[in-house]
């Protein structure tokens, strides 16, 4: 898989409707923002610039990033970046959480094991503005 170009990142950043940039945030996997430490610009700058004091990558373009492993591997015609305004995204419960306590299961060893779960949805609520805009992977 390619790197993306610098212009990728900008023609991104320029898809995403003016109002939603004051607020947007990158979001992409942790082997995507790897990539996209050698991507540089027509003169040779770095597009991910160290924070000032010292704590890592944290902006580009000005707007914030969020790494987020949920992303798919990275392959090629799959999404690999998302840039916009993610404050309409809701979370759902989708059920009651569930506690299991395991009596019998560990016995043997004088203990009571627990475990809990839930299930959760969520979507994008999208009123036809499209508030997120995305960045397909290339063959390279």
């Amino acid at each position: 898989l390619n790197v993306p170009a610098y212009a990728d990142i900008l023609s991104l950043f320029g898809t995403l409707d003016p109002s939603y940039r004051d607020s947007a945030t990158w979001m992409f996997s942790n082997a995507y923002f790897i990539k996209l430490l050698g991507v540089v610009d027509g003169y040779g700058r770095p597009l991910l610039i160290p924070n000032v004091n010292g704590a890592g990558f944290d902006a580009i373009l000005g707007r914030p990033i969020c790494i987020n492993q949920a992303f798919p591997t990275l392959a090629a015609s799959t999404v690999q970046a998302l840039f916009g305004n993610f404050e309409k995204y809701v979370l759902r419960d989708v059920g009651a959480q569930e506690i299991v306590r395991l009596e019998e299961r560990f016995a043997d060893t004088i203990q009571v094991g627990f475990f809990g779960y839930q299930s959760f949805g969520g979507k994008l609520l999208d009123a036809g503005t499209h508030p997120i805009a995305s960045m397909t992977a290339k063959a390279s």
